[in-house]
């Protein structure tokens, strides 16, 4: 553990003196980009060896175990843990619609909670997604759940373990829903709500085998974003009251997704935030925003829900999420759906 993290500090402090990354600001409810790429040497070299803290052996068995098994009308639940790298086991809740087949594989979303959640948050929204025709495999983080006592202390070391821990928990996951024949394993998808969509833009930014990412509450620039975390968690402000902010963005420069983001390319993105967050202010949602646009081929949205927070209602931002899943990970949308959009 202790030799990443010396490594990640390193890599961000040896490039940083080349490498900054801009942020724009985004007025639309909701917008499209595209934009022309253009190649940054050091953003690439930046990438390429904060991606290489990533890697794993792929051949390392999963060895699966299954605790439990419970089925719906309309799916089966399976609760399961599988091997991730540093001999970590990821507990993990799994859904499967009745309607998927080895004929008629489904797609499959990774479902990533918020800091301090666990994956029993997203169960009943695992569980509605595999009514509409999705599998979906929600996990634990590291730190989190059934984990949540893994010797951390706290300190901005533990956070860095824990966040590449989680990235390469989620690529194992990805090597799992592989493995099951009734899940298409090119129709894979992540979507994250908070921290879940920061480790999920991250590892869009890594593993190419990913379809498309939602992001909600997700945005970049580290740093900032706990900066603002420390003036509303108690816990938080305990653990970094004498912060550098400007070293810690550094610091964490091996985690965050700006460093990633110019790499997921023209798989589709879309995120939904709320242009009254005080953590994941706008202005980091549109830092990682506008560096995800400036890649090649960039296919990036943003929805801004007005007058919202940290939190968003589901109400209203799950109608165009459903919408954009069928269309760019499910390859459909229905009437009904058009209906929801309007003329």
């Amino acid at each position: 553990m202790t030799r990443s993290i010396v490594r990640a500090v390193a890599l961000s402090i040896a490039v940083f003196a080349t490498f900054a990354a801009g942020s724009a600001h985004a007025s639309v409810k909701s917008k499209h980009h595209s934009a022309k790429h253009t190649f940054d040497a050091g953003a690439d070299n930046l990438y390429r060896q904060c991606a290489s803290l990533y890697q794993y052996d792929n051949k390392q068995p999963l060895s699966v175990v299954v605790t439990k098994i419970k089925r719906y009308p309309e799916c089966v639940m399976l609760r399961v843990s599988y091997a991730s790298a540093n001999g970590e086991r990821v507990p993990a809740v799994v859904f499967e619609p009745f309607r998927a087949s080895r004929w008629h594989p489904v797609p499959a979303v990774i479902l990533l909670h918020g800091l301090g959640g666990s994956k029993e948050d997203l169960v009943p929204f695992g569980h509605f997604l595999a009514a509409t025709g999705y599998a979906s495999l929600i996990i634990d983080e590291y730190g989190h759940g059934e984990r949540r006592n893994e010797g951390q202390s706290g300190s901005a070391a533990d956070a860095i373990h824990g966040f590449q821990q989680t990235v390469i928990d989620v690529r194992r996951g990805i090597d799992y829903l592989q493995t099951r024949a009734h899940i298409s394993p090119h129709r894979i998808g992540v979507l994250g709500f908070s921290l879940g969509a920061i480790v999920a833009a991250d590892v869009m930014g890594i593993d190419w085998r990913l379809h498309s990412a939602v992001l909600i509450s997700g945005g970049g620039d580290i740093g900032v974003i706990l900066k603002h975390l420390s003036e509303t968690s108690p816990l938080v402000r305990d653990r970094m009251s004498a912060a550098d902010w400007r070293l810690a963005g550094i610091l964490f420069t091996g985690i965050d997704p700006l460093t990633f983001a110019g790499h997921v390319g023209s798989r589709p993105v879309l995120m939904q935030n709320g242009d009254a967050d005080t953590i994941v202010v706008p202005n980091c949602a549109n830092a990682l925003y506008h560096a995800i646009a400036a890649g090649k081929k960039a296919n990036v949205q943003i929805d801004w829900c007005r007058g919202s927070g940290h939190t968003l209602p589901l109400g209203k931002i799950y109608p165009h999420m459903r919408i954009w899943l069928d269309k760019n990970l499910k390859g459909e949308m229905t009437d009904a759906d058009t209906e929801i959009m309007g003329p």
